[in-house]
């Protein structure tokens, strides 16, 4: 094999390593979480505290609950030790960071509360039951309590919402995962100063520590520490070792389009160069191989690259890349190498970015509705220019309005119409539910406006409008005036051509099939339409209407849209 050929062989990093970090602290997580459940109990008494102890020990403390999550902590803490030593820049988001240290931190704090409950009665026949643990916890061990909560919960969320924010499902719930994350860790402390003040005056007092059991405890302490110690003097060594080994190594030239030239160690990502360089980057999941904000376009080099695997292959394969186009978070050049950043980054510095990474690039569901004056060039020819402006501005203005009253955001504003999107932060029904009570109220503006004006038109204002729901590629644009959002797409592109359609079919309203069906509502299948559209080999199922229609001001749950199944989704 030559030198070329080995270059081009793919060479899994290890890809997996990132699947069980996540799925082990996921086991890790759901451990604190039934345990910090457990010390909220403790607002009702320690009674109460002991029998919820008991179920928790049959998932925890017996097969195959235990060795599940001791499994889970070695995997978990070894891979993470792993991945720090093997760093090759420490420039990253603060986030990134406050988790690392967090993560340190928790086999420091967890060393003593472990020794001296699961070990302690593993060993030395001491009693986990609360009453008795809380006795020798409370007053003098709450405050290394309260801390080793904060530090582990705090840990976990922010690892969980690396893993979640690239999801297109994650703006609709993380207000839930935030009010979630908040009340646990409070309601545990409070059951825990609630137990242990209870039990600080409790008669008679949980039996104290047996002389050998104190003496065992200070054994078993001692040897975690010094296990511990051992293990940081060893990470030490290794981020030292890496670091002269990239000090003393030879250099390659990562070209940044735009930006420059920046010299680095063979085998550095080229997100990690761009950060140690302050260049601006995107990079929402942080480094993660989980969403494609950080990717690139490799202008130069791509032939000296492993071919991608793994999830960066199945990212890209997920957003149609085109050759040449690699997630900077996962090419680890070796020779010299250009490339142009895709999703170039709002803000001066790579920290700036990742403040807006959320909306550049996302992918989400939503309701699309386009609206648009009908015969408008004949509409401009017999007003004057004064006359015309001011009635696009009345027109947009009533249009805006009602798209903001069913929380909607407009997209696009156009010489005679707009574009808005629904529910990128809600779910599929209300977003359709709440597009056709936009169009519905559009309707009855332009009724009116048509009676206010009627002397000063020369025509009747009639508008169109198309309603379509599916996949959207959410980004924010930067401007002078400040940053717009934009929303891209097929389900776009069809909402566009249902607004065009409503001119050949003799309609005020397009809604698709599925948008209908979505929202639940019913329409007569004599306003059925069939309308054609570019790319897809069976026409459209859509309902008809004007405003004229009852039907469209009541929208109902009762029943799904009779086409839904006939239609053909949109991807």
């Amino acid at each position: 094999m030559t030198q070329a050929e080995a270059v081009r062989q793919p060479k899994r990093r290890f890809a997996w390593e990132r699947s069980l970090r996540l799925w082990s602290g996921m086991v890790l997580m759901a451990f604190v979480t039934t345990h910090l459940a457990n010390h909220a109990l403790g607002i009702f008494g320690v009674a109460v505290l002991n029998r919820v102890q008991d179920w928790r020990w049959d998932l925890w403390h017996e097969a195959p609950g235990v060795y599940v999550l001791g499994g889970s902590f070695l995997v978990h803490f070894a891979l993470g030790l792993k991945k720090i030593a093997a760093r090759r820049t420490w420039r990253m988001p603060a986030q990134e960071a406050v988790q690392i240290v967090l993560g340190l931190l928790i086999p420091l704090l967890l060393a003593g509360h472990f020794a001296g409950t699961r070990l302690l009665n593993d060993f030395y026949g001491a009693h986990e039951f609360y009453d008795e643990i809380l006795a020798r916890l409370w007053p003098q061990g709450a405050l290394t309590q309260t801390l080793l909560v904060i530090v582990v919960w705090t840990h976990g969320a922010l690892g969980l919402n690396f893993a979640a924010k690239a999801k297109p499902w994650w703006p609709r719930w993380k207000g839930l995962a935030l009010a979630f994350s908040v009340l646990i860790p409070v309601l545990a402390l409070a059951g825990f100063v609630s137990a242990g003040r209870a039990v600080a005056v409790q008669t008679p007092q949980p039996a104290a520590l047996t002389a050998e059991q104190i003496a065992g405890l200070e054994l078993i302490t001692g040897r975690l520490h010094q296990s511990l110690m051992v293990l940081g003097l060893g990470l030490i060594a290794a981020i030292g070792w890496q670091g002269l080994k990239i000090w003393r190594g030879r250099r390659i030239t990562v070209r940044f389009l735009g930006h420059g030239e920046r010299r680095a160690a063979p085998g550095v990502s080229v997100l990690e160069t761009s950060r140690a360089n302050n260049i601006p980057h995107p990079s929402l999941c942080g480094g993660r191989a989980r969403c494609s904000t950080c990717r690139v376009m490799v202008t130069a080099g791509l032939d000296t690259l492993p071919a991608p695997v793994g999830a960066e292959r199945a990212l890209l394969e997920r957003i149609a890349a085109p050759a040449g186009v690699r997630l900077a978070c996962q090419i680890r050049p070796e020779h010299d190498i250009s490339v142009q950043i895709l999703l170039p980054a709002i803000g001066k510095d790579y920290r700036t970015a990742q403040a807006h990474a959320m909306r550049a690039g996302a992918t989400r569901d939503a309701a699309i509705l386009f609206v648009d004056i009908r015969a408008f060039n004949t509409l401009s020819q017999k007003q004057l220019p004064h006359e015309l402006i001011a009635l696009l501005n009345r027109f947009i203005a009533e249009m805006s309005q009602a798209v903001e009253a069913h929380d909607g955001e407009v997209d696009l504003l156009l010489s005679d119409g707009l574009m808005a999107a629904f529910g990128l932060n809600s779910t599929r029904e209300k977003a359709c539910r709440a597009a056709i009570f936009t169009a519905r109220d559009m309707m009855r503006a332009v009724r009116a406006l048509n009676q206010e004006l009627a002397s000063a038109l020369p025509m009747p204002v009639r508008i169109g409008i198309g309603i379509h729901v599916g996949p959207v590629i959410v980004a924010e644009n930067q401007s002078g005036s400040g940053a717009t959002l934009s929303a891209l797409g097929e389900t776009v592109s069809i909402a566009a051509r249902l607004e065009a359609a409503t001119k050949e079919v003799l309609a005020d309203c397009l809604i698709s099939a599925e948008a209908a069906a979505a929202a639940g509502a019913l329409f007569p299948e004599a306003s059925r339409r069939e309308i054609q559209i570019r790319g897809r080999a069976k026409p459209l199922a859509a309902f008809a209407l004007s405003e004229a229609d009852e039907a469209l001001s009541v929208p109902t749950r009762t029943s799904r849209a009779p086409a839904e199944a006939q239609s053909e989704p949109s991807t």
